[in-house]
C-alpha cells in the first residue's frame, strides 16, 4: 500500500502567510513560537514544505519582494535549525545574500558554520555581520559579533586574540550601559562580556580571575532579576551565572561550595519548570543541573546519589526527545545522559550495564551523524562513543575489541582534524585517540608501537602549546604526555629516560602550579609527578630519595584532602601516598613505620568504602591495604601468623564479593585463588 502523502490544509498555508508577514524585520530565534502554528503532528516536515513554496513564490513575483523573501529564508532556516545544519544554514546564507545588511542573518551563518565544523566560514561570517554592524552603526550588533567571533578564536585555541575581543566588547557594553542604566538589555550584555572573559581566564587556568569575572556577572543577573522578579530570562540568566561559578569550584576543588552553586541554579530552573511545564528550554535546564550535580556527587565518591541525579536528567531528556524525535539537540542530550550514566556504573563495577549504556548513546549518535553528515559535533560525539566503549573493553581485558573501538575513534578524529588544521579542539582530540590507542599497546604488551603511538599524541601537544603557551590545558597536556612516554620506558626498563621524561611533566606542572596554587587539579598533578619519579628511584634501588619524593606528594594529598575532606579522589589519593611511603619503609626495613603507614593507608580506604559499598574501585582498595598489611605481619620477628591471616581473610572475602556480584575487573581475576593459596599456606 502506498504511503500516504500530506495533504497541505488553506489554515496551514494561511499560517505560513501570517508567519512571513510578522517577520518583515525581525530575526527569529530557533524554535520560537512563531514556528508552533506551522507544525503538522503527522508530517514534521510540513513547516519546511510550505516555507519553501512561500519563499520560491515570493521570490519570483516581484524583484521587489527582497526584504519578504529575506524574511521568508530565515524563517525556514529557523524551523531547519535543529533538523539539519547545513539546509539552515543554506537558508541563513540566502538570506544574507537578499540582505547583506542585515547582520542577524550573517550571525545565524556564522554559528551553524561552528556545528558544521566550519571554523573558516564561521569567521566570514562573523566578519561580515561585523561590516554589516558598523554600516547601521549598531554598536550592540556589533558586540555580538565580536563575541561569536571571540567563541570562534577560543575553539582555534587563540585565547589571547579571543581576551581581547571580549575586552573590546565588555568595554562597548559597560558604555551602553552607562548611557542609560535603566536598559535592563544593555545591563544584561555587560553579563554576558563578563562570562565570555570568565570562560577564556579558565582556559587560562587562571581560575581565581574566572571566579571574580564571574561573580561580576552574577550581580549584574541578580540586580535584574530582582527589578522584575516575573522576567523568565533574567531568571534564567542567573541560574546559568550559578553553573558557571560552580564550575569553576569544581576545578578549585571545592566539592561543597560547588554543590552549593548548583543547587541555587536548579532551585532556580525547578520554579521556572514548574511555571510553565510546557516550555522545553526550561526542562532542558532543569537536566543540565541534575547533571552537574551528579558530576560533583561522582568527585565526592556518592555514586548512589549520583546515578539517581543523572537518572532525573535522563528521564527529563527521554521526554523531550520523544515528544519531537526530529529535535537533533534533544536525541544528542539523550546520548549524553546514557554516557553520564555508564560512568557511574563503570566505576561501580558494573561493566555489563556500562556497556549497554554506551551503546545506547552510541545509537543515537549514529543515527545523528548519519542524518547529516557534515554535522562536525555529531561526528565528533560519535568519537567519544567508541572511545566510552573501548574504556569498558579494556576493563574486561578484551584487549583486541577496545583497540578496535578507539581506531573507530581515531578515524573520526583524523577526518576532522584534515578538514580544519587550525582547529585547535579537533588537533587535541587527535592526540587523545594516540594515547588512548598506546594505553592498549602497552597492555597487549607492545611496549614499541605504544611509545609510537605516545609520541604522535605528543607531536601534536608540542604543535598546540607553543602556538598558545598561555593555554594551561594544552601545557598539562604536555605534562600527561610526558608521564606517558615515562611509562613506556620504565615498562622497557630504560629507566634514565624515564626520569627524564618524568621531570619534564613535573617541569611544566611545577609552573602551572606556581601560576594559580588555588588551582586543585595542578597542584594534584604535581603530587602524581612526583609518585612517578619516587617509583622510578625505588627502580634504581634510590630509596632514600624515592622516600622523599613520595613525602612530597603525600604532603600535596594531605592539604588537597584537609582543604575538603569531602572530595573522595583526594581521600583516595592520601592512601595511595601511605601505601607508597610504607613500601619503601618496607624496603628499608622499617617495618615498624611501614605497619603505621599502611595502617594509616587503610583506615582512609575503610571509610571510603563504607561512604559507598557499591564503589568496585574503593573495594579492591581494601584488598590491596589488607595484604600489604598481611606481608608486613608475616616479615615480623617472629612471624604474627594470626594478624597475617586476619588481613589475607579480609581481602579475600572482599575479592569473593566482588566475583560473585560479578563486579571483580577481568584483569583482577586472579586475585581470589592467589588469596586462597596464600591463606592455604599459613595452614
Amino acid at each position: 500500500m502506498p504511503q500516504r502523502r500530506p495533504v497541505w490544509r488553506p489554515r496551514q498555508v494561511r499560517a505560513a502567510e501570517t508567519v512571513l508577514a510578522e517577520i518583515q524585520s525581525p530575526h527569529p530565534t530557533p524554535g520560537v513560537a512563531r514556528a508552533r502554528p506551522l507544525v503538522d503532528l503527522q508530517d514534521p516536515s510540513g513547516p519546511e514544505k510550505i516555507l519553501e513554496d512561500v519563499l520560491a513564490r515570493r521570490l519570483t513575483e516581484r524583484a521587489s519582494a527582497g526584504a519578504e523573501a529575506a524574511a521568508a529564508a530565515r524563517q525556514l532556516g529557523s524551523v531547519r535549525y535543529f533538523r539539519n545544519a547545513a539546509r539552515a544554514r543554506d537558508a541563513y546564507r540566502q538570506a544574507a545574500e537578499l540582505e547583506p545588511h542585515d547582520a542577524w542573518s550573517w550571525i545565524f551563518v556564522g554559528r551553524l558554520s561552528v556545528t558544521l565544523g566550519d571554523l573558516p566560514g564561521a569567521e566570514d561570517a562573523f566578519m561580515q555581520a561585523a561590516s554589516a554592524a558598523r554600516r547601521a552603526q549598531s554598536q550592540r550588533d556589533l558586540m555580538t559579533s565580536d563575541i561569536e567571533m571571540g567563541d570562534v578564536l577560543v575553539a582555534k585555541g587563540d585565547l589571547a586574540r579571543a581576551s581581547a575581543l571580549f575586552r573590546e566588547c565588555l568595554a562597548i557594553a559597560e558604555r551602553l550601559s552607562r548611557s542609560d542604566e535603566g536598559n535592563a538589555e544593555w545591563q544584561r550584555d555587560l553579563s554576558v562580556s563578563c562570562n565570555k572573559i570568565g570562560d577564556v581566564q579558565v582556559a587560562q587556568g587562571n581560575l581565581a580571575e574566572a571566579l571574580k569575572s564571574f561573580r561580576e556577572g552574577l550581580a549584574i543577573r541578580e540586580r535584574l532579576s530582582r527589578s522584575d522578579e516575573g522576567n523568565a530570562e533574567w531568571q534564567r540568566d542567573l541560574s546559568v551565572s550559578y553553573d558557571r561559578i560552580g564550575d569553576v569550584q569544581v576545578a578549585q576543588g571545592n566539592l561543597a561550595e560547588a554543590l552549593k552553586s548548583f543547587r541555587e541554579g536548579l532551585a532556580i530552573r525547578e520554579r521556572l519548570s514548574r511555571s510553565d511545564e510546557g516550555n522545553a528550554q526550561w526542562q532542558r535546564d532543569l537536566s543540565v543541573s541534575y547533571d552537574r550535580i551528579g558530576d560533583v556527587q561522582v568527585a565526592q565518591g556518592n555514586l548512589a546519589e549520583a546515578l539517581k541525579s543523572f537518572r532525573e536528567g535522563l528521564a527529563i531528556a527521554e521526554r523531550l526527545s520523544r515528544s519531537d524525535e526530529g529535535n537533533a539537540e534533544w536525541q544528542r542530550d539523550l546520548s549524553v545522559s546514557y554516557d553520564r550514566i555508564g560512568d557511574v556504573q563503570v566505576a561501580q563495577g558494573n561493566l555489563a550495564e556500562a556497556q549497554k549504556s554506551f551503546r545506547e548513546g552510541l545509537a543515537i549518535r549514529e543515527r545523528l551523524s548519519r542524518s547529516d553528515e557534515g554535522n562536525a559535533q555529531w561526528q565528533r560525539d560519535l568519537s567519544v562513543s567508541y572511545d566510552r566503549i573501548g574504556e569498558v573493553q579494556v576493563a574486561q581485558g578484551n584487549l583486541a575489541e577496545a583497540l578496535k573501538s578507539f581506531r573507530e575513534g581515531l578515524a573520526i578524529a583524523e577526518r576532522l582534524s584534515r578538514s580544519d588544521e587550525g582547529n585547535a579542539e579537533w588537533q587535541r582530540d587527535l592526540s587523545v585517540s594516540c594515547n588512548k590507542i598506546g594505553d592498549v599497546q602497552v597492555a597487549q604488551g607492545n611496549l614499541a608501537e605504544a611509545l609510537k603511538s605516545f609520541r604522535e599524541g605528543l607531536a601534536i601537544r608540542e604543535r598546540l602549546s607553543r602556538s598558545d603557551e598561555g593555554n594551561a590545558q594544552w601545557q598539562r597536556d604536555l605534562s600527561v604526555s610526558c608521564n606517558k612516554i615515562g611509562d613506556v620506558q620504565v615498562a622497557q626498563g630504560n629507566l634514565a629516560e624515564a626520569l627524564k621524561s618524568f621531570r619534564e611533566g613535573l617541569a611544566i606542572r611545577e609552573r602551572l602550579s606556581r601560576s594559580d596554587e588555588g588551582n586543585a587539579q595542578w597542584q594534584r598533578d604535581l603530587s602524581v609527578s612526583y609518585d612517578r619519579i619516587g617509583d622510578v628511584q625505588v627502580a634504581q634501588g634510590n630509596l632514600a630519595e624515592a622516600l622523599k619524593s613520595f613525602r612530597d606528594g603525600l604532603a600535596i594529598a594531605e592539604r588537597l584532602s584537609r582543604s575538603d575532606e569531602g572530595n573522595a579522589q583526594w581521600q583516595r589519593d592520601l592512601s595511595v601516598s601511605c601505601n607508597k611511603i610504607g613500601d619503601v619503609q618496607v624496603a628499608q626495613g622499617n617495618l615498624a613505620e611501614a605497619l603505621k603507614s599502611f595502617r594509616d593507608g587503610l583506615a582512609i580506604a575503610e571509610r571510603l568504602s563504607r561512604s559507598d559499598e557499591g564503589n568496585a574501585q574503593w573495594q579492591r582498595d581494601l584488598i590491596v591495604s589488607n595484604v600489604k598489611l598481611a606481608e608486613v605481619a608475616a616479615k615480623a620477628q617472629p612471624p604474627q601468623i594470626d594478624l597475617t591471616s586476619s588481613h589475607h581473610r579480609a581481602a579475600l572475602a572482599i575479592a569473593v564479593a566482588l566475583r560473585d556480584s560479578d563486579r571483580l575487573a577481568p584483569r583482577d581475576s586472579w586475585m581470589v585463588a592467589d588469596l586462597e593459596r596464600r591463606l592455604s599456606g599459613l595452614i
